[in-house]
Parts: C-alpha cells; structure tokens; sequence
C-alpha cells in the first residue's frame, strides 16, 4: 500500500526535510536533513575520505588541521594541508626588572615547548647588549642550554651549551642552531630552555655585568664596567620548519667534485583545488543580456518573449592557468545547484565551455562550445557534482578555456527550462580540479 503522503519520490526527498524526534532547532540534540541539501548533527563521525567539499560556519578541527570560521565561501578542506612548516612552536621574551652585579653566569629567562618526531627544528635566542664603557679587553657570553624528554629537570648553568656567543664590543647577540631533525621521539617531547648570560673575562681590575629592561647605568672605572640588557631585552623561539620525510632530493658535492650535469627531479606531487565562479550573466533568445540582469543563470525556454535563454559563468582564469603550468590534470568536475525547474522532478541542464576573459554584454557562440555534457533531473535545491573529464582541465591549462557555459538546448521544451544560482549567490558554481606537478 502507498503512503498517502510520501516522503520521497525515487531517490529524491519531496518534504522539505526529515529529522529526528529529538531534534531541536540549535542542533545539540538529533539530526535534520533538508531537501535544500542541508543538514544539522549534533555529532558526526565520517570514516571515510572527504571530498571537494565545502566547510563553512563555526571553527572546526580535522586532525591536527584547525579550520577557522568562513564566510558563506567557506573552507575546502582539500586546499588544507597539514604541514604547517615555518611555524614558532615557543616563544618567550625578557619581561621582568634588571639583574645587578652579574660576575658569573646568570639565567635570564627559560622556555618550555613540545617536539614531535621526524620534524626539522632550529632553536634561537637573542640577547642585546650595552657596555658602560668601551673596552676590548672586556668579553661577555650568551648561551642557550637545554634539558629533554619526559620529566626533563630545569636546565641550569652545568648542562652542556647547545649555542653560544661571545662578544666584547658587540651589543647584539644572536644565537641559532643549525637545523636538526627531531628523529624518532616521542610524540610531545618536552624540550627546556634557558638563555644565559656570562662575564668570561674583564678589563683592567676586572669588570661586573648588568642585566636589564632598560637601564643605562653611569661610566664608572674600568674596574666595574656594566652591561645592561635594553629594550626589546633577550627572546628564544623555536621554530618548526616541517617534516624531515619532506625535506627535497638533494645531492652534495665538494669544492673539487664535479657537479652533477642534472639536478634529481623532486618528486612530483598532488594538489586539488576548487575556484569559484567570479561572475555570471543570463542571455536572451536574441543573445542580449536577459531583461533584468538576473544573478541566476537560466536556462531553456518558458515565455517566447524571452525565447531560449542561456548563460555564462566566468572564473579567475589567470590564477587556474597558473596553477595548472606544468601540471598533470587527475580530474576535473563542475559542482552547481539548482534554483528552479519546470517539473518538480528536475530539469536536464547542459553545459559547455567560453572564452570570454570578462562579462559580455551579449552572447557570441564562435566564444562558446555549446553542449559538451549534461546532467538530468536537477532539481531545485539539488546540488551536482559534474564530470567533465581531464579534456576540459587541459583547456583551462592550456588558456583556451576560460569559463562555463549553461545551455542553451537544442529544443524549447520545458523538460530544458530551469535555472541554477550564478556567481553572486550563496550556491555558487565551482570547478574542482586535482592535478599532479
């Protein structure tokens, strides 16, 4: 027996949408599904992969990827990567009074930070330094030492020195280790650090140092030189620079080798990007810019004063062609949404390719190559993922192709007449395109 008021039609939801009987309207309880292609969970666990599509609204964490809040654009979460190289995982600077009398080495400041395995590290200080009175007889150190590991103890003056610097007249000094690979650690390994600073030798009568803020102290006798440490006073950071299973091929050579005639070819690798529409524009039966300039984008026939309308979508062609300079093209698909159709169950929409590098006022078809592909029974509100084959990605490449076009049919029947949202609207088109370089 039918029900008498069905909820679906085939496969497609007829009702504006299903929910769950728990389901409240701010989504911390049940789930909704709408017709309109929208959807509410109060949790969701995917276990598969996520293709191009759109991540929009609050902030949101996949992996170890943060995603910050959208506009209605959104996030494509396929543009996201996760190596986040050039990031400062510390940093901490000098924000307390002076030290006085500095004869030893002192500690100035410390910092606590975390390292995961396999990446590339450096560790930097600096410390800026003035002497009350020129002498060069007269030297000071700057050092970084450092403990590691779970429960790693706070390093003190008798660990072993990772950097230093030493300076006599200097009034900077900055310190860098070289770049090191974290190697096979554990996962948030603490790593300890602290800059020092030391007095190694003095003038006539020996000399004392002075660690502060700001202060510049007054010339004394070169038996009680200072040294003040000034605005911005001293830092470390640490940086990560990526993963070391990511560093570039490379091979090395002395001075007395001979270079090798090729580089090694980097191994290619594989991106997916998604460009959305950038302008869009509906035509009349008589290729002039329909009556009111409409932000969707029509297609087919439904009053003769209009005659077969269809339309045009355009894209940052410059960026794409760019992007795709020497590339391999994987894949490329259309992804539209439909406002209306004729029948409720869909409307088949054709499309094309353009030329045009702006908006035209009218349509010219030598521009246009109509009717490459369609798909069938787009209905409102349903959103298509259209395949249009790596043909078409190579004409963006290649600068031939620089947009899409929807229609027109061949026919003026209504099984054509439709419209989908343009450029401007919030259900955008957009190309997705995955290729290899």
């Amino acid at each position: 027996m039918a029900f008498p008021d069905p909820v679906v039609a085939g496969d497609k939801l007829v009702v504006p949408a299903i929910q769950s009987s728990d389901y409240v309207t701010d989504g911390t309880t049940g789930w909704r599904i709408g017709r309109d292609g929208t959807a509410d969970f109060a949790n969701l666990n995917l276990r598969g992969d996520i293709g191009a599509a759109n991540i929009s609204g609050d902030t949101g964490t996949f992996g170890d990827v943060s995603l910050p809040a959208y506009s209605s654009v959104g996030a494509t979460l396929d543009s996201i990567v996760t190596d986040l190289s050039g990031r400062c995982i510390g940093f901490f600077q000098q924000t307390d009074a002076g030290l006085s009398g500095i004869t030893t080495e002192n500690i100035l400041i410390g910092l606590d930070c975390y390292l995961q395995p396999n990446r590339i590290y450096t560790i930097n200080g600096l410390a800026r330094v003035q002497p009350t009175l020129a002498n060069a007889d007269t030297q000071w150190q700057a050092l970084i030492r450092a403990t590691i590991g779970t429960g790693a103890a706070l390093p003190t003056t008798a660990n072993s020195p990772i950097v230093q610097h030493v300076g006599s007249l200097w009034q900077q000094a900055p310190l860098h280790t070289p770049p090191f690979d974290s190697g096979n650690i554990d996962p948030n390994t603490l790593l300890r650090l602290i800059l020092t600073v030391n007095r190694i030798s003095g003038g006539a009568g020996g000399a004392t140092m002075t660690s502060g803020a700001n202060t510049t102290g007054g010339l004394t006798p070169k038996t009680g030189i200072t040294y003040t440490f000034r605005y911005p006073g001293s830092a470390i950071w640490v940086l990560d620079h990526g993963p070391s299973s990511n560093m570039p091929a490379f091979q090395g050579y002395n001075s007395t080798d001979t270079p090798p005639a090729t580089p090694i070819t980097p191994t290619p690798k594989t991106y997916t990007k998604v460009y959305y529409g950038t302008w869009s524009r509906t035509y009349d039966g008589d290729l002039t810019t329909t009556w009111d300039d409409s932000p969707y984008c029509y297609q087919g026939e439904y009053a003769s004063i209009r005659g077969l309308t269809r339309s045009l979508i355009g894209f940052d062609y410059a960026t794409i062609q760019s992007d795709l300079s020497g590339a391999t093209i994987n894949s490329c698909y259309l992804t539209i949404k439909g406002a209306h159709a004729y029948y409720n169950s869909g409307f088949t929409c054709w499309w094309g390719t353009h030329s045009y590098t702006a908006k035209p006022s009218t349509w010219n078809s030598a521009n246009v190559i109509e009717r490459v592909g369609s798909v069938s029974g787009l209905a409102a509100g349903e959103t298509v993922k259209i395949n249009m084959g790596t043909g078409v990605g190579g004409s963006f490449k290649s600068g031939a192709n620089k947009g899409i076009a929807i229609g027109p049919p061949s026919t003026n029947t209504l099984t054509y007449y439709g419209y989908i949202y343009g450029a401007t609207q919030s259900g955008k088109p957009y190309i997705t395109i995955t290729y290899t370089k």
